[in-house]
Parts: structure tokens; sequence; C-alpha cells
């Protein structure tokens, strides 16, 4: 089911449940208003019925007469007549019937009682009562016609429940073309998505809609834009690394060729297979970078106190004929790291400096800073742009795209990746014709 009919169906479903509830609530407390004060109109009837009774004992009584019963039934159809739809019926002490007009069966009821009943003729209020008056004794049955108060509440709900089916009708239109309006971006989001996974990297949704859904467009785009990116830099990479790898490959077959189809003296010899040597060892270190980047995703950190002398000394080792390198170390410095990752850290961020520093010195400093030693790699060379800052540790990006330049664009990704293992960060500071700054944190442990 698509996301438009589940909003049209949770928006009509919400607003019937909100109508009927309220509407329902509604009509039941109006009609239970009107039923009372039927019942409480009813009653005034009922008391005055039975004063007009009594006032007839009472005259009876002054004239010195005792009351006839025919007289008694003769003054109560008078007092019917005068009472719209009252049926009344009086019955004496001994259960002997004096007058009745009711329609049907009698209501078994409580002396000085009243209940709401319904039979074929209706509902209606029903009283007993009972009338004592100078040695005279009634008990008095009086039923009300309610049933206007019952059609009320059967229009009323009819009436409710037209125009509970229009309200619905409504909601479901406007909701309709509501969910149209907010699911037509989500579609064309859909649809774009689904053709750049098919190749068309240059496609863009451009929503600009001020909302949520223009804001997850801008995100899209700039994820769009940012993988476009990336897939340029990887075929530019397969490109460079094709080239790099086919040129010492070149060198090797061509190499191995002399030394199989040529007779030379030892020298020659010599000479071909230390270029074969070389154009192997090259191939090899491409190798071995490729895998480390590919290996850094699975390490797991183990972090230890190290010593700043002894992180200065593996430095100077990998670097002992390093003399454009110059390394400035506070003593006595315990970082809590990972003593390899570290090492290989700070030889790709070394290496990289000596790359573009244009034969001058490379400055490495390990030093204090808060609660943290700050380790830092200056050259002085050209310098970075900040969108060449921005993409620096990208994967396979060379600032430098021509294939004269050294590297293979992987040296500080992997440096990105052990960083993301210490838990920080590198930071660049950079400044066209006067050199690049990489530094980053790490704890320091006591």
């Amino acid at each position: 089911m698509s996301l438009s009919k589940k909003v049209i169906i949770i928006i009509t479903l919400v607003v019937f449940a909100a109508f009927s509830a309220g509407g329902t609530v509604l009509l039941a407390t109006n009609s239970r208003a009107a039923l009372a004060e039927s019942v409480a109109q009813n009653s005034r009837r009922k008391q005055m019925s039975c004063y007009a009774l009594e006032s007839k004992l009472l005259a009876d009584r002054l004239n010195g007469r005792k009351t006839d019963k025919t007289e008694l039934a003769r003054y109560a159809d008078k007092m019917v007549a005068y009472a719209t739809g009252e049926e009344i019926e009086i019955i004496d002490s001994n259960g002997q019937v004096i007058f009745s007009n009711l329609k049907g069966d009698a209501p078994v009821l409580r002396q000085n009682s009243y209940s709401v009943e319904k039979n074929e003729n209706g509902y209606f209020n029903c009283f007993n009562a009972t009338l004592s008056s100078y040695g005279t004794e009634l008990n008095i049955i009086m039923r009300y016609d309610i049933s206007y108060v019952f059609v009320e509440r059967k229009r009323q709900y009819i009436a409710f429940l037209l125009i509970e089916s229009a309200v619905l009708l409504c909601s479901g239109l406007a909701a309709f073309f509501i969910t149209k309006r907010i699911t037509r971006p989500l579609e064309r989001l859909a649809q774009t998505a689904n053709r750049i996974s098919g190749g068309e990297y240059s496609l863009r949704t451009r929503i600009d809609s001020g909302d949520e859904i223009g804001s997850l467009s801008k995100s899209f785009d700039a994820m769009v834009a940012e993988l476009e990116q990336q897939l340029e830099n990887r075929t530019a990479f397969v490109a460079d690394f094709s080239h790099e790898l086919k040129t010492p490959m070149t060198s090797v077959i061509g190499y191995a060729d002399i030394l199989r189809t040529h007779v030379l003296d030892e020298h020659d010899k010599f000479m071909y297979a230390d270029r074969i040597f070389k154009n192997a060892k090259r191939m090899e270190n491409l190798s071995v970078k490729m895998l480390r980047m590919l290996k850094l995703s699975q390490t797991e950190p183990t972090l230890e106190p190290v010593e700043s002398e002894r992180i200065e000394r593996g430095i100077r080792q990998m670097f002992e004929n390093g003399e454009n390198l110059d390394i400035n170390s506070e003593k006595g410095i315990k970082i809590l790291c990972d003593y390899d990752l570290l090492l290989t850290l700070l030889r790709n961020l070394i290496e990289n400096a000596f790359r573009f520093s244009d034969g001058q010195k490379v400055i490495v400093k390990i030093e204090r800073s808060g609660n943290c030693c700050r380790f830092g790699v200056a050259d002085s060379g050209r310098g970075m742009t900040q969108e060449e800052i921005r993409r620096a540790a990208e994967p396979f990006y060379k600032a430098d795209k021509s294939r004269s330049a050294a590297g293979y664009g992987i040296g500080l990704s992997i440096c990105k990746s052990i960083c993301t293992l210490f838990k920080t960060e590198l930071k660049f500071e950079s400044e066209l014709g006067r050199g690049t700054c990489v530094s980053f944190d790490l704890e320091v442990t006591e």
C-alpha cells in the first residue's frame, strides 16, 4: 500500500473516531437532558393532578358529604380532558378501579415511584402515587406520552450521521489532495534515486519546498554530489593505479625478456636484475598500501602507555637518512595509543610532507597540550587551498592530479582511518606558498 493511501486512511479514521466520539457524547448528553426535562415536567403535571383530586376530596369534606366514586370518576374524566396526553387510573383501597383511560396494560410500579417504559404505542413516563385524605385512600397511576423525546433523538442521530458522512467525504478529499502534494516530491525523489542507481549520477532532485522534504532533498543532492565526486576520484585512481602498475610491470617484462634472450656479462645481468627488483618493490609497496587501507577498517587498536622518547626513536629509525627531518619532542610524556598504528600514522604524514616540501625541512613536533599530547608535522611546500584541505583525507584523492606526482592518493586516507580508531581527527593549517601543518591530539596518561 502506498504512503498516500495510508495517510488518507489514517486521517479518515482519526476524523471518524474523533467526530463519532464527540458527536455521540453530545447527542447522548442532549438526549439525557431532554428526557430529564420531560420527566420533571411530567412530575409537575402529576403533582397538579394529585392536588386537583385532593381538592375534590377536601371540597366534599367541607360540604359534609362523602365523595362518591361515580362522581370522582366524572371529575377525573373532566380533569383528563383538560390535560392533553395524560392517562390516569384511580384505584381505591380495595383494589377496585374507579377510573381509567389507560391504553393497554397498567404499568407495574412501586408506590410513589416513576419509570420510563416502551410499549407498542411508544415511550411513556409512568408515575405511581398514593393519595390519603380524610379517610379516603386512593392509588393513582399516571402515564404521559414522551415519544417526542425519542423521535427527536432519532432525528438528531440521523442528522448527525448525514453530517458525519459529509465531513468524512470532505476530510477524505482534503487528505487526498494534501497527501498528493506531500508525496509528489517524495515520488520525484524516489524516481531520481532509481535513475541514479542506474548510473545517472549527474541527476539532482532540486526540490526547494522550504520544509523537511526540501531539507531531505538538499541532503540527498549533496550526498549524490559527494558520491559522484568519489566515483570520479575512484575512476581517476583506477587509471593512475593501472598506470603505476603498468609502468613497472612493463619494465619487469622488458628486462626479464632481455635476460632471457640475450647473452650478457655479469655487470649487465646485475643491472637488469636490479631494475627488475626495484620495479617489483614498487609494485609491492603499492599493494601493501592498498591492503593496509583495507585492513584498517577491521582493526581494533591495542591502547597502552607509550613514552614520547620511544616514539621519537621509532621515527628516527623509520627515516635513518632523513637529513631534512627535524624532530622536536618534549620528554617524559606518556601517550595512550597503539604504538605500531601511531608510527604508521606518523610515517604517512611525514612521507606526504616530504613529497610536497620541495627539498626543504620537515618538522615533527611532539608536545603536551592540556590533557593531551599534540603531534604536528609541518612542511614548507606549496601549501593547500581550502578545497584541497576539505578533501585531503578522501580515499583516492590527489591534490596534484598529474601522473608525474608521486604517491597514490591513499596515504592521508590511511591517516584519517587511524585517527578514527584513536577517536581523534586530523587538523590542517595551511597557507599557499608557505607550507602546511597537519596535527592531531592523543590522550595523555600518568
